[in-house]
């Protein structure tokens, strides 16, 4: 018989492609067939005007059931959207539960084990999902029936949510590919936004204006910048340099390069990387950080195409050089305190793309995090993992300070410390490199995350169950499959008192 732990797997996977809700429903309804040995299954929702709408009829093939209005038993269905209360047959046919009704369809089809429950929400029942088999009398028992409703329980909320955001502007996630500095580079993409970003930088790439990206740390603006490169017609080098991380001296040099004797270790002429990205790219992220001189040698560099070596009085002229520049700093309010000039504000801002930060951008953190999975799962030779329901939910939650940078490395250390099929909470907390300070507030937001997840699940299933068998707690307990000094225990953790069950 089915357990609720493994379909709750199978809909771990399932959420991974949450972004397209025809598939979901086809993948969840292949695993409970799988699990159930039914032969049919099916997930009908009610359209506006109240008519049965199949969004998922599968078979045990897995293939797609070509008339699914012809191959269900109607009479249930609508008992249980009527009721609201799951049913189960294990003989349709000699049911006596079922005589005196309409029942047309469970004779010609042959129809002998059936199961159904009800899918709802605040407003109310609202869909079913249905099984079948004409195959295998007594497939479909009381436990089948508990199966089915607490997946039922679990599927309304996400199936409703994806409804929401199944409008035609939004389009599945899609994987943008194209040649970087090292190699092929892919870019997740399922926002409107970042669309909206990587389709206005195709059409500018060619346009050799200066094009300013801001976004928090993590969010992508150096990929947009190797996009724009990647796109153009030049074929000089892509450079890039953390601004951030130089001191003036250093930073003018590596720009603009020295002569030799401009500072202590200076035994050679160098030339900068301006010199060096001739009829190509250069990169400058931070620049946020620069100070005031190195602002005024860029801003001459960027009106005139004129620079001064560190060191030297010699003009020098860059030849076609296009400059990209990145930042996290609010601009408009450094050059409000006098920390960033204004003239070169306003010469780098010709073209702005701000990203939004991951927590914008939520639809595509599975993506993201499924191709960072399939990436090291290859790469540290574990190419079967997958993200537990647990897990998934916690990446949908978690605030990541540092947006995609800090998923792929959750991601990352999650398949190094793995040894099990699916990936638990636990597992993205593997070895995070932290001071002391920093590591016990992370444990306690790490630990009361974990908690809040499994205690609302075990809650609300051990509630489940003392409602389907009226507070009897042995019952309930041996539904559940969880020995009844365990079940006892949690119900005495969570303050849940059989006889005084809350409404749902």
């Amino acid at each position: 018989m089915a357990t609720y732990s493994s379909l709750l797997q199978n809909v771990s996977r399932a959420l991974l492609l949450e972004y397209d809700l025809e598939r979901f429903l086809r993948l969840i309804m292949d695993a409970l067939i799988a699990e159930t040995q039914a032969e049919h299954g099916m997930i009908v929702v009610l359209d506006e005007h109240g008519r049965h709408q199949c969004r998922a009829a599968r078979d045990r093939r897995q293939q797609d059931i070509p008339d699914p209005s012809a191959r269900r038993s109607k009479t249930i269905i609508n008992e249980v959207l009527s009721s609201g209360r799951y049913q189960f047959h294990g003989n349709a046919l000699s049911d006596a539960r079922l005589l005196g009704k309409s029942t047309g369809s469970i004779t010609n089809l042959n129809l002998v084990s059936i199961a159904c429950a009800p899918l709802r929400d605040e407003a109310g029942v609202f869909g079913v999902i249905y099984l079948d088999s004409d195959k295998a009398e007594a497939l479909f028992n009381q436990g089948t029936g508990v199966l089915l409703d607490q997946l039922a329980q679990m599927l309304s909320g996400v199936i409703r949510d994806l409804q929401k955001r199944a409008t035609p502007a939004r389009a599945p996630a899609q994987t943008l590919k194209f040649n970087g500095p090292v190699g092929e580079v892919e870019v997740i993409i399922a926002h409107e936004k970042m669309a909206r970003i990587y389709r206005d930088a195709e059409m500018l790439a060619d346009k050799n204006i200066p094009v300013l990206l801001t976004g928090e740390p993590g969010t992508g603006k150096e990929l947009v910048a190797q996009f724009l490169h990647s796109k153009s017609n030049r074929r000089g080098k892509w450079l890039a340099v953390d601004c951030g991380t130089l001191p003036y001296e250093t930073l003018v040099s590596e720009l603009f390069g020295h002569v030799k004797g401009a500072f202590t270790n200076a035994r050679n002429d160098r030339p900068g990387l301006v010199a060096a990205a001739r009829k190509g790219t250069l990169f400058l992220d931070e620049i946020g950080e620069f100070s005031l001189d190195s602002q005024a040698r860029l801003l001459r560099f960027l009106e005139m195409g004129e620079y001064k070596p560190l060191g030297s009085d010699e003009i020098k002229r860059a030849d076609d050089v296009r400059i990209i520049t990145a930042t996290n700093k609010n601009l408009p309010k450094l050059v409000q305190e006098g920390k960033f000039r204004q003239d070169l504000y306003d010469r780098l801002n010709d073209v702005v793309f701000e990203l939004p930060p991951l927590r914008e951008r939520t639809e595509e953190i599975l993506p993201l995090a499924n191709h960072y999975l399939a990436r090291y799962g290859k790469e540290y030779n574990s190419p079967d993992l997958e993200l537990s329901l647990a897990a998934a939910v916690y990446l949908k939650q978690h605030r990541l300070r540092g947006n995609v940078r800090e998923l792929k490395k959750m991601v990352r250390r999650a398949v190094l410390g793995c040894r099990e099929k699916f990936i638990q909470i636990e597992h993205f907390d593997f070895t995070r490199p932290q001071n002391a300070a920093d590591a016990a507030g992370d444990e306690r937001n790490f630990k009361a995350a974990k908690e809040k997840i499994v205690g609302d699940f075990e809650r609300q299933f051990i509630l489940a169950r003392l409602r389907e068998t009226g507070g009897r707690v042995k019952l309930a307990a041996k539904i559940s499959g969880m020995p009844a000094p365990n079940f006892s225990n949690k119900m005495k953790k969570y303050g849940i008192n059989p006889k005084q069950l809350p409404s749902e």
